[in-house]
């Protein structure tokens, strides 16, 4: 996922998924993580984030059907974009590394350009996630934010892992999810959905 480190402050529950991407991603040890899943199980990180967003901001558990629709969503964007745009820009800095100084110079700046588009484009799997996702909040079944996160990461591995034995679950994202998408009021109490 091309979100690195973008640094984000905490935001509130009514912010967009987008928003809510960047910090969780900016936070210790869950790009790393995410990345591993990517790389090993070839899951789309941006699904991943989605389902954490639903489970600990919104409290909602999704279905196998709910997270099929989600895939269906984004599947051919992410495969014939988003994938196309990492792989220009992964190619692109082994070519710089193998250029004399001007000309990676030039390949670097370039890379930079696409890096920037492969980003717009998954902003764009977010913003089509998030406004299908304004129907799904209201029919499936609500439950606590930790355990609505857990299950939907569980499911997305059950959906995209068929064939083989799914991943343990991404502690560092979840508990980073929880924290920014439940954040504690000014008593550092947990405030409620």
């Amino acid at each position: 996922m091309a979100i690195r480190r973008h640094f984000v402050s905490e935001i509130s529950v009514q912010q967009s998924f987008w928003h809510f991407s960047l910090a969780v991603y900016a936070r210790p040890g869950v790009a790393e993580e995410c990345l591993a899943l990517q790389e090993e199980f070839g899951l789309d990180v941006n699904l991943l984030l989605f389902s954490v967003y639903m489970g600990a901001v919104r409290g909602v558990i999704l279905s196998e059907q709910d997270v099929e629709h989600a895939i269906d969503i984004v599947v051919v964007w992410h495969r014939d974009v988003v994938k196309r745009l990492r792989g220009v820009r992964q190619s692109l800095k082994v070519l710089a590394k193998e250029q004399a100084a001007p000309t990676a110079k030039d390949i670097e700046q370039y890379r930079a350009t696409i890096k920037a588009a492969e980003l717009e484009a998954e902003r764009f799997e977010h913003k089509w996630l998030e406004d299908w996702s304004h129907s799904v909040r209201f029919h499936a079944p609500s439950g606590s934010p930790s355990a609505a996160a857990a299950a939907n990461v569980a499911t997305l591995f059950a959906i995209s892992s068929a064939s083989r034995q799914p991943p343990r679950l991404p502690n560092h994202l979840i508990a980073a999810a929880l924290r920014i998408g439940r954040p504690s009021d000014e008593t550092g109490h947990e405030r409620p959905l």
